[in-house]
C-alpha cells in the first residue's frame, strides 16, 4: 500500500507539472502568433518609416520628427513603444515626469547606473492631426497624445486571444463575450514594441550608405508598464517595484558560445539578475561607431554567486556575438570584456526580420 500510495503521489504531482507545461506552451504558441502579426503590421502601417517616428530632441528638448533631427539616422537605433509613453504620461502628474529617462530605452532612473548605450524610445504617428499635436506645447501634446491611446492600445496589443462565454450543457457552443455595444471582447494579455537597430553586416559602411535594419518585434505577456522606482523621490505616485524594475541593466561577458556571465553595479536593484529559463535579454555594444543590438532568449540560469559583486552564470541561445563588440572593462585589467544587457519582465517571444529601410 505504501509502493501504491508513493506512485499515485508521482502521478498526482505529474498532472500539476504538466498544466503548467501546457500553460506555457500555449503562452507560446499565442505570442509567436502575436510576433508574426506584428511583423505584418510594421509592413502595412509603415512602422519601419523614420518619418513617422517621433522622439525626444536631446538638443532642442523637445518631441520632433526622427527625419527632421536624425535624416541620416546617426543615432542608429530605436525602439518604437507609443504604449509606454502613452501610460507613462497618463500615470505621471504634470511636473514630475522624467522625460528623458522615459525617452531612453531602457528606462533609466536619475541616480540609477548609467545604460552606456541605449535606443531612442519613440512614439509614432499615423495623422498629421497626432504629430499637431505631439509637436504643440506641452498641453497640447500630453491632450492630444492621450486622446490617441485608444488607437495605439489597438495597434500595438494583440486581440486574437478572445474571450468566449462556455455553456454549460455540452450540445451547445461557445459564444464570443460581447459588451454592450457588441464589440467582441479579448483578454489583452499580449502587447508589442518594435526596436529597429543597423544590422552588422553593414558595420564599417558610411552612415548614408546603410540600409539594411533589423527590426524585431518584442511580445510582452502582460506588460508591466509602471514606470520603475526613483530612491530620489519616494513619494513619487509613478514608482514601480523597487527590486525588480520591468527593465533593469546587467553587463553581459560572453566566455564562449552562449555561455555569459551577469553581473550588476552595486546600485542596482537586488533582483536585477533574477532571470529564468526563456526570459530574453537586449545586448548592446559597439562595432566602430555603430550601435550594435541583438536579442538572446535564456535557456538556462545557475543560482547567483554571492561573493563579491552579484552575479549570476546563464546560457543564450541567439546569433554570435563579437568580443569587438564590448566595451566595459569589468575587472579592470584594461581589456574590453563585457557589454550591457538589458533585462524586461515578461517578454514572451522575440521576432525579427532584416529588411531595407528609406530614409
Amino acid at each position: 500500500m505504501f509502493i501504491i500510495l508513493f506512485g499515485l503521489l508521482g502521478v498526482a504531482a505529474l498532472l500539476e507539472v504538466g498544466r503548467s507545461e501546457m500553460g506555457s506552451a500555449t503562452r507560446q504558441d499565442r505570442a509567436m502568433a502575436c510576433g508574426r502579426s506584428g511583423l505584418a503590421e510594421v509592413k502595412i502601417r509603415g512602422l519601419d518609416d523614420p518619418h513617422r517616428w517621433i522622439a525626444w530632441n536631446s538638443t532642442s528638448s523637445a518631441w520632433e520628427q526622427v527625419s527632421a533631427f536624425d535624416a541620416g539616422l546617426t543615432l542608429q537605433a530605436y525602439a518604437i513603444d507609443p504604449l509606454y509613453l502613452a501610460y507613462y504620461l497618463r500615470d505621471i502628474p504634470s511636473g514630475q515626469q522624467r522625460t528623458v529617462e522615459c525617452t531612453q530605452f531602457p528606462y533609466t532612473v536619475p541616480g540609477g547606473t548609467p545604460p552606456g548605450i541605449t535606443m531612442a524610445r519613440c512614439s509614432c504617428v499615423t495623422d498629421a492631426t497626432t504629430l499637431t499635436w505631439l509637436l504643440g506645447d506641452w498641453a497640447n501634446r500630453v491632450g492630444g497624445y492621450m486622446r490617441r491611446v485608444p488607437e495605439f492600445d489597438r495597434m500595438f496589443t494583440w486581440p486574437d486571444d478572445q474571450v468566449f462565454n462556455i455553456p454549460r450543457a455540452l450540445e451547445l457552443r461557445p459564444t464570443r463575450q460581447v459588451d454592450t455595444t457588441g464589440t467582441g471582447q479579448f483578454e489583452g494579455n499580449y502587447s508589442w514594441l518594435v526596436t529597429v537597430c543597423p544590422a552588422v553586416t553593414e558595420a564599417g559602411q558610411p552612415v548614408d550608405n546603410r540600409s539594411l535594419y533589423e527590426v524585431s518585434v518584442v511580445v510582452f505577456y502582460q506588460r508591466d508598464f509602471t514606470a520603475p522606482y526613483d530612491s530620489s523621490n519616494p513619494t513619487w505616485p509613478g514608482r514601480g517595484d523597487p527590486d525588480k524594475p520591468g527593465e533593469r541593466v546587467a553587463t553581459v561577458a560572453f566566455s564562449g558560445g552562449g555561455d555569459v556571465t551577469l553581473g550588476r553595479a552595486a546600485a542596482d536593484p537586488a533582483n536585477t539578475l533574477d532571470v529564468r529559463e526563456n526570459d530574453w535579454i537586449l545586448v548592446g555594444g559597439w562595432s566602430g561607431t555603430q550601435r550594435v543590438f541583438k536579442w538572446y532568449r535564456v535557456i538556462a540560469a545557475e543560482p547567483p554567486e554571492t561573493a563579491g559583486v552579484l552575479t549570476r552564470r546563464a546560457t543564450l541561445a541567439g546569433p554570435d556575438w563579437s568580443s569587438s563588440f564590448n566595451f566595459i572593462d569589468t575587472d579592470g585589467n584594461g581589456s574590453l570584456d563585457a557589454s550591457r544587457g538589458v533585462l524586461f519582465t515578461g517578454v514572451a517571444g522575440v521576432y525579427s526580420e532584416v529588411v531595407s529601410i528609406n530614409r
